[in-house]
């Protein structure tokens, strides 16, 4: 399970193009390896992973777009 917490900018790029800008932090929760007829304190393998940045940039087109008067 990943948390991508964060902002995103879209816009209007005229007609039927939309710009979108996705920035934020990444956070994955603690993983925890164990068996199944155990309890979960007794794990064999657990991972706790730092938060890391992400940005994403990207653009849509969208053919069936109205035109507007």
């Amino acid at each position: 399970m990943e948390i991508n917490s964060g902002l995103t900018y879209e816009h209007n790029l005229g007609r039927s193009f939309i710009a979108t800008l996705k920035s934020g932090l990444k956070t994955i929760p603690r993983a925890r390896v164990f068996e199944k007829n155990k309890t979960q304190r007794d794990y064999v393998w657990e991972a706790s992973p730092d938060p890391s940045f992400y940005i994403h940039a990207g653009l849509s087109f969208n053919p069936f777009a109205k035109k507007r008067k």
